[in-house]
């Protein structure tokens, strides 16, 4: 799990690249296991772009979370900025929460598995140690070890 800085993202998107369109199916895949407030769907506007980063797992929405699935129900297109891993890395504040703080992994987890109750299984892809990785998998239950798989993606050294 990382942190970033969308306002730096949003300064880099600002370069003059032209935005990208979103197909429904792909910002469908890429929203499913987003949190949004339904509440605020109302006062986003669906014509601003989103961004893209680029992290290990592949791409992700690092911004327009909420014009995204607005976009979504609306049968609206979706318009994105594509940052390079570099730009992303760029934006980066503070990467492996998982890896420093286990709790705020396994709760988020569990977050994820009660959102999607109907899901039978999960996957989810992590930045953290293989030993963080293992303390998660302690800390959640036996029927949680079962819905998710936890994949851990270990992030590159800096030389």
């Amino acid at each position: 799990m990382s942190i970033f800085d969308v306002d730096r993202a949003k300064t880099i998107a600002s370069d003059g690249r032209p935005p990208q369109l979103v197909p429904a199916e792909a910002l469908r895949e890429m929203l499913q296991f987003m949190e949004h407030e339904p509440a605020h769907l109302s006062h986003v506007n669906p014509e601003v772009p989103g961004i893209i980063g680029q992290r290990f797992g592949g791409p992700f929405l690092l911004d327009g979370i909420h014009r995204g699935v607005r976009c979504l129900r609306e049968n609206r297109d979706f318009r994105i900025f594509v940052l390079s891993p570099e730009e992303t890395r760029l934006c980066l504040l503070s990467q492996d929460i998982g890896e420093t703080d286990v709790g705020i992994a396994v709760r988020e987890m569990r977050k994820l598995l009660a959102k999607h109750p109907e899901t039978e299984h999960l996957e989810v892809e992590i930045e953290c140690s293989p030993d963080a990785l293992a303390q998660i998998r302690k800390l959640l239950t036996p029927d949680e070890n079962d819905r998710i798989t936890i994949r851990s993606i270990v992030p590159p050294t800096t030389p």
